[in-house]
């Protein structure tokens, strides 16, 4: 089950969306059966990440796991905050009845959010590395990614 909630803002040179996606809530009672993935799922992306730690991952490794995934810019001073305060307070607010549930943010700025802007990110928010990725891949697997978590944007 997939579920995405979706709001478009103009910030700084973009004009970007925003997808918070619970994937995979049925693995939530223990490990998920993994089942033949359907044509059109994320997972048949092939993107590959860094995080802020300098790791890497690739989509695919977050199937059969509840996590909330997002789209930002590390530069951006007004709406990126807002959603990551939104994703502190989703996870709070599920935290009492589930797992605390992870956060996956991958970067619209292939240009300037490399490994060290991501980390100085997380620690100025204070994020929590074990539940929050931030994450950076080339811009071609952005332009994929936001066009199936159905995210509109463009540089202004």
């Amino acid at each position: 089950m997939t579920i995405i909630l979706k709001s478009g803002h103009r910030c700084g040179r973009w004009v970007l969306g925003v997808a918070l996606m619970a994937l995979a809530l049925s693995a939530w009672g223990g490990p998920a059966k993994l089942t033949p993935l359907p044509v059109n799922s994320v997972y048949q992306l092939p993107v590959s990440f860094t995080d802020q730690q300098g790791r890497t991952s690739k989509l695919e490794d977050w199937r059969g796991k509840p996590v909330m995934i997002s789209m930002f810019y590390s530069s951006c001073q007004f709406v990126c905050p807002r959603i990551i305060e939104a994703l502190k307070r989703t996870e709070e607010r599920i935290a009492p009845q589930q797992a605390q549930l992870p956060v996956l943010m991958v970067s619209f700025d292939t240009a300037r959010d490399d490994t060290a802007a991501l980390h100085a990110m997380a620690e100025e928010r204070q994020l929590d590395p074990k539940l929050w990725t931030l994450a950076r891949t080339d811009a071609r697997s952005v332009r994929k990614l936001a066009a199936a978590l159905g995210i509109q944007y463009r540089e202004l």
